[in-house]
């Protein structure tokens, strides 16, 4: 389906950016100039992810003061910002002062049973 079909034949489904961390894996733009692009455009919300499905954290590819940045670049232009990328309540925790407005957390990246006071 065209993307310009969504919106009538899928109301309610809304476009959604998204910026690699491991972008040079992935063969896609570096965050920041899809985070220039999703200011830009205004189209719907940021998503920061991983490409590759294979356990690394978000961290692991972007500097926690730049996800700081890029939060609050959104925050300022009224551009919704998810944070993904196999993180779990370390990751969180070590990410909540960045106030994004989702964290996305896949199952698979959680521990099995959580440590006290982090369910």
């Amino acid at each position: 389906m065209p993307l310009s079909d969504c919106r009538v034949k899928l109301p309610g489904c809304r476009l959604v950016t998204v910026a690699y961390a491991d972008y040079h894996r992935a063969g896609a733009p570096p965050p920041f100039e899809v985070l220039d692009y999703a200011l830009e455009h205004r189209r719907g919300p940021l998503l920061l992810d991983t490409w590759a499905k294979d356990g690394s954290s978000l961290l692991e590819h972007v500097r926690p003061a730049e996800i700081l940045r890029m939060c609050e670049l959104c925050r300022r232009a009224g551009v919704p910002i998810a944070l993904a990328g196999c993180l779990g309540p370390r990751q969180v925790c070590e990410l909540r002062t960045a106030r994004p407005t989702w964290f996305a957390v896949r199952k698979r990246c959680l521990p099995r049973r959580l440590p006290p006071g982090d369910d």
